[in-house]
């Protein structure tokens, strides 16, 4: 991983400008960064940097996914009349969110565009947003987390008839993992149409689908030298 032990050597080694410069500074910082709220402070800063020729990241899609509520509350609107009663629209959320937030979130939801207003209904051109799997994962590692902390309440508030919350371990080849990942992709696009031919809708659902690793694979105990690997 290169190290730049300040922005003058960058200026030198590369010739960049100053902004230039800073902005690869950044970036280094961003890259070495272990913690995620670390990662997201330097990523903040990189946006402070989206016009001329480092811009990189799309500074609107980085605002949709920075709480969850904001898509919670977008598709909250797909179905509720035009209100300024944002007390009473943020109890509607589960888990509740304050006044001042709900205000947030809907302002911010209509200047980014993702809803507009006709006469006394929100108007949601696209229902449902897929963050797909190509996505940068700064933009939406907030947003997931966000999630991931409102269901492990969730997993308590509701009773088991209005929750669906199951775990597998597992052992897979590289091969079965990833005919796994495609089924999965398919099963998520075949979720969403279910979801979009049905236009009487009458409650908001996050669905999160998680598969990760719990153990070193034999790749990555070679790479550390592991004499079972030999």
């Amino acid at each position: 991983m290169v190290e730049i032990q300040n922005e003058k050597s960058a200026v030198v080694k590369f010739k960049l400008k100053d902004n230039e410069a800073h902005y690869f500074h950044l970036m280094v910082a961003y890259n070495q960064a272990g913690a995620h709220e670390e990662k997201k402070h330097f990523f903040r800063r990189m946006l402070r940097y989206s016009k001329g020729r480092v811009r990189n990241i799309d500074p609107t899609l980085y605002e949709f996914y920075d709480k969850w509520y904001y898509s919670a509350m977008r598709a909250l609107l797909s179905y509720h009349p035009v209100t300024t009663d944002y007390a009473a629209l943020g109890k509607m959320l589960i888990p509740a969110i304050a006044a001042s937030e709900a205000k947030r979130a809907v302002e911010t939801l209509l200047r980014l565009g993702f809803v507009t207003i006709d006469k006394d209904r929100y108007n949601i051109e696209n229902q449902l947003i897929n963050t797909g799997t190509d996505t940068d994962s700064m933009v939406v590692n907030s947003f997931v987390l966000g999630t991931i902390d409102v269901a492990r309440e969730a997993l308590h508030r509701f009773p088991k008839n209005e929750r669906n919350f199951s775990a597998v371990t597992m052992t897979l080849s590289p091969q079965a993992y990833a005919q796994i990942r495609e089924k999965l992709d398919m099963m998520r696009r075949e979720i969403m149409d279910i979801a979009a031919s049905h236009a009487d809708a009458s409650r908001v659902y996050q669905l999160n689908i998680q598969l990760f690793p719990l153990s070193v694979g034999e790749s990555d105990a070679a790479e550390k030298g592991d004499p079972a690997c030999e």
